[in-house]
């Protein structure tokens, strides 16, 4: 399980926080199947989270325009 919040870098304040779970059975007990099976759900979790990180971003940047940056 993966915890995690997105902050606002002005005030600190958390925009959005979520926990990510995945499983995936290793084929067997062999540590190549294990770190397979880790490596996957791995994967898996951290395009999640990316693809979280942008909507979140994104709702609250539409939400208070006044806080993003344009430089």
């Amino acid at each position: 399980e993966i915890q995690a919040k997105l902050v606002d870098s002005h005030d600190g304040a958390v925009i959005a926080a979520r926990a990510f779970t995945d499983r995936e059975l290793a084929g067997s007990e062999e540590v190549g199947d294990v770190i397979g099976a880790f490596s996957r759900v791995l994967d898996r979790t951290s395009a999640q989270v990316a693809g979280w990180t942008l909507t979140e971003g994104q709702r609250h940047a539409a939400a208070h325009p006044e806080a993003t940056v344009t430089d």
